[in-house]
């Protein structure tokens, strides 16, 4: 074999080697491109099933109202999805109850024997939709009248004595709710001490003194 031959081989081989380095880099470059297209899926994926969850996230609020004709407590969807109930607890000075009603009636048994507009006993496993109120109680009320239930107040802002009595039993209680989305994912429960109507309470005693 002379020395072009020689050569001619030696070439050739060069040759076959960058071509096998060249497609093992090109491979090495095509996994690496298809892992960062893998990687970028999977956080668009991501941000969308966040989106997904949020799109549909409840928010429950608990509201409550209390006017010369009217008193209330609500639950309210505030959110944008559906709310649903898995517990709801009523707490008065270390007694618990599963209504607001049961709660009442260890406070005075004849507490549950006014008569209440509207009230919701068990909404465990109850669905709230998205800006749905559900309402826990509420009472409305006549006009004023004396103790002596013959003679209507002549003084309007005084209290009717059976919102006093109601209000007085309100102020001491304390609601929390446990609920989850539509995927069954446990949201923040929602909680609120009812120390609102102790208010109105209070401005009647600052109106009488």
């Amino acid at each position: 074999m002379n020395d072009i031959e020689e050569n001619e081989k030696i070439k050739g081989v060069r040759t076959i080697i960058l071509i096998e380095l060249l497609s093992l880099t090109i491979e090495v470059v095509t996994l690496a491109v298809t892992a960062l297209i893998a990687i970028k899926a999977y956080e668009v994926s991501k941000k969308a099933n966040i989106i997904s969850i949020n799109a549909v996230k409840p928010y429950l609020n608990i509201i409550v109202g209390d006017y010369n004709n009217k008193t209330y407590v609500k639950i309210r969807n505030s959110g944008l999805g559906t709310a649903i109930i898995k517990d709801i607890k009523f707490v008065r000075k270390n007694v618990n109850a599963e209504s607001i009603m049961e709660l009442a009636e260890s406070y005075d048994s004849t507490l549950v024997k006014k008569n209440y507009n509207t009230f919701v006993e068990d909404i465990k496993e109850r669905g709230i939709a998205p800006q749905e109120d559900v309402i826990i109680l509420e009472k409305t009320y006549g006009k004023a009248y004396k103790r002596d239930k013959k003679h209507f107040l002549e003084n309007e802002s005084e209290m009717n004595p059976d919102r006093k009595y109601l209000l007085e039993f309100l102020c001491e209680v304390e609601i929390e709710i446990l609920y989850e989305d539509i995927f069954r994912k446990k949201q923040k429960s929602a909680y609120r001490k009812l120390d609102f109507f102790g208010r109105s309470l209070n401005k009647e005693k600052i109106e009488s003194n």
